[in-house]
């Protein structure tokens, strides 16, 4: 009973706290990427202010722990938590971590921005918002090295969005990349090799150590 009253009072304070802080401009940017990957945002009700929800599998733990360190101030836990989960289709467990902020108004304008009567969209203006910072986030979160290229799983998106990304990849960054269909209604981004070079001098400055085994 004890503990349950100081847990309360620690998420109280924590949040009187947090009411004052603000996102600074490189944590914007990681929000930007990190949402056009496997990170989300939601809202537990219609009128409630939103949260980010990140999970990692147990390999990529260090690069979970970093991002909770970035947002721990925004965080009602002192760390993130563990589970395991049976997935029908392979047959096997598979164990991740993972972590969700607190509500805060701060978040309301990212959900604004990704979601359309609750599903996951590219926001119109992605051009003015992913710079070098949010593409490496964007990698880690959701990329992975192909052959001679570099993949941005992007099934989550329509044909429309993923179009949409691979021509501000170009703009924004001059790389030039492909899209493949990756199954029925899924698409995703393959960074041709012509641009690999390119590609890691702008993102391995602000890449985990733990995921540069995805550049290598």
């Amino acid at each position: 009973m004890i503990n349950k009253i100081y847990n309360i009072q620690y998420r109280t304070i924590k949040k009187k706290i947090n009411n004052d802080l603000i996102l600074n401009d490189f944590t914007n940017q990681i929000i930007i990427g990190v949402l056009l990957g496997d990170s989300r945002v939601d809202k537990q009700k219609i009128n409630y202010n939103a949260r980010l929800c990140f999970e990692q599998g147990e390999l990529h733990k260090d690069y979970l722990f970093h991002l909770f360190d970035v947002f721990k101030p925004f965080c009602g836990v002192t760390e993130p938590s563990f589970r395991t989960k049976f997935h029908k289709i392979n047959n096997n467990y598979n164990n991740s971590y993972l972590f969700k902020t607190l509500s805060y108004p701060c978040f309301n304008y990212y959900y604004d921005l990704f979601y359309l009567n609750k599903i996951k969209v590219v926001p119109s203006n992605i051009q003015q918002l992913l710079t070098p910072i949010g593409l490496a986030y964007w990698a880690m979160d959701d990329g992975s090295k192909k052959d001679s290229g570099f993949i941005f799983c992007t099934h989550s998106f329509s044909l429309n969005h993923v179009e949409l990304l691979s021509e501000i990849l170009f703009l924004n960054f001059n790389i030039e990349s492909n899209i493949h269909k990756a199954r029925l209604n899924q698409y995703v981004i393959y960074i041709k090799s012509n641009s690999i070079s390119h590609f890691k001098l702008l993102v391995q400055p602000y890449f985990h150590p733990s995921m540069l085994y995805k550049l290598s």
